[in-house]
């Protein structure tokens, strides 16, 4: 059903007809503009628009068009060869809800068709300034204006934007479906969408950007890294191009290089002579090869190394805790050497510590020895200490707990106390020794301890032997030997 058609004139009315200033201001073709009320049937949405398909998008319109009426006009063109029908180009919305509601007829402005990009403009004016489109929507749109020969300068004009985001939006149709929903969920902007253009010939790190990719700048740090990996790939390639024209064999990096490999680098090795190696002059060499470091400072680098140095006549005069495995065997058997003496020197504590106490765990030996255990604790009374575990042999030789009895004791129990703990605390340091903690032990010391021990009786097992001989102060030549603790006893 069409109603009072009434011409318009457009010039005139174009201020005063939101409908018409949507339309004028990309127009070209024919200006006349008629008023009708359409019957709703005859009007045909554009295939190109649906916004308006999102649940509840229509309930203000069905609220309010009972009450109030379509208080704007739809704004619709003739459909080619057809007399009786109309495309919608403003208004969808208020077509839905016409039809939902039964309306029989609905205003609207009949205006001259100037095709497509017509319908695409007034679907973009209608739905950007009421919905916001979504980025991925707008680059579609555009797109669509660019089949039509549309460049983005045009449509820039037309839309009242600027050109860059135009461009931008063109970009970000060419993105894989994961970029436009970074863009449409406000984690992307349209100029950072543009910038990961340069990575769709290489999808694995546009889908790393992605992934790591989170709200503005999280995405910028993602990209920054992604071209740094792309300058120092491209880099290193030219490098490894560069070598292999070199004569030069590329290798991978090799495991723990520079921190205990067999390989070393050339500027770490000297020749037979003892001469810096000259990387220009050897790198063609047998045993020479090279990897690309990407990740030096200043960009990536070729490292020259020989892979067995001892081989080829070099001379590593920089340690990097490499061992051979000649070297490797020697010190393992000097591991098991020790672990042999460390074990029959645990053997010859347990034959010790019994004469300990079948010699000095009795009155006459404390009167015997208390001079000089008193003379060792006021020279350096950290000496006569001990832990826990010797507790038990400092008791017996003491005769009764030390910590039970000692803040009573009498003088001679006394006596006995300090030789107790001053032959313990000789026990202790004999006994770091014997695990090989020399660092924990005053070498003279126990070297004084076993001397005496022997002096007074006891023989060495052949462990202990061994042990004191290589703590046992020398002559040096002078004559001068060092007294023994007996003679000194002795002048006292």
């Amino acid at each position: 059903m069409t109603l009072d058609v009434m011409p318009i004139d457009v010039d005139a009315q174009v201020d005063d007809l939101p409908e018409l200033a949507l339309i004028a201001q990309y127009r070209d073709g024919d200006s006349s503009v008629r008023f009708a009320f359409l019957d709703p049937a005859l009007l045909m949405p554009s295939d190109i628009n649906r916004t308006f398909d999102e649940p509840g998008a229509l309930d203000d319109l069905l609220a309010s068009i009972p009450v109030v009426g379509i208080l704007q006009a739809l704004v619709v063109t003739r459909v080619a060869d057809r007399e009786d029908a109309y495309r919608i180009l403003i208004g969808h919305r208020r077509h839905a809800a016409a039809l939902k509601l039964g309306l029989a007829i609905v205003p609207c402005l009949i205006v001259a068709s100037d095709g497509a990009a017509q319908e695409i403009l007034s679907i973009l004016a209608e739905n950007d300034d009421r919905l916001s489109l979504k980025p991925s929507q707008k680059a579609e749109l555009y797109h669509q204006l660019t089949l039509l020969d549309w460049q983005p300068a045009q449509i820039a004009k037309a839309r009242g934007v600027r050109t860059s985001e135009v461009r931008a939006a063109l970009t970000l149709h060419q993105l894989p479906a994961a970029v436009h929903e970074a863009a449409d969920d406000g984690q992307l902007t349209l100029d950072l969408a543009a910038e990961l253009a340069e990575f769709t010939d290489d999808p694995k790190t546009l889908a790393k950007i992605m992934d790591k990719g989170r709200g503005t700048w999280g995405f910028r740090h993602a990209i920054s890294d992604a071209r740094d990996r792309r300058v120092r790939n491209a880099a290193a390639d030219r490098i490894f191009a560069e070598l292999t024209l070199a004569g030069v064999k590329v290798v991978p990096t090799p495991r723990d290089f520079g921190y205990g490999s067999k390989q070393a680098a050339l500027h770490t090795l000297l020749d037979a002579n003892g001469a810096p190696l000259d990387p220009e002059t050897v790198k063609t060499q047998p045993g020479i090869f090279a990897y690309i470091d990407k990740q030096a400072y200043g960009g990536p680098q070729a490292i020259l190394f020989c892979s067995d140095p001892e081989t080829f006549g070099y001379v590593r005069r920089v340690s990097n805790g490499y061992v051979s495995e000649a070297e490797r065997a020697r010190q393992a058997a000097e591991a098991e050497t020790r672990a042999a003496r460390r074990a029959a020197l645990e053997l010859a504590a347990d034959v010790r510590r019994e004469f300990l106490v079948a010699t000095f765990a009795n009155p006459k030996a404390a009167k015997k020895h208390h001079v000089e255990a008193l003379r060792d604790a006021m020279v350096d009374p950290g000496r006569l200490t001990y832990p826990g575990q010797l507790a038990e042999l400092a008791d017996s030789i003491a005769g009764a707990s030390i910590a039970d009895t000692a803040s009573s004791a009498g003088a001679d129990r006394l006596s006995r106390i300090l030789v107790a703990r001053w032959i313990t605390s000789r026990e202790h340091q004999l006994a770091e020794l014997s695990n090989g903690r020399t660092w924990a032990a005053d070498t003279t010391y126990v070297a004084a301890h076993l001397t005496r021990l022997v002096e007074l009786g006891y023989e060495l097992s052949e462990a202990e032997q061994s042990l004191l001989a290589e703590i046992q102060p020398h002559d040096d030549g002078t004559g001068d030997d060092i007294e023994s603790d007996e003679k000194i006893e002795d002048d006292e």
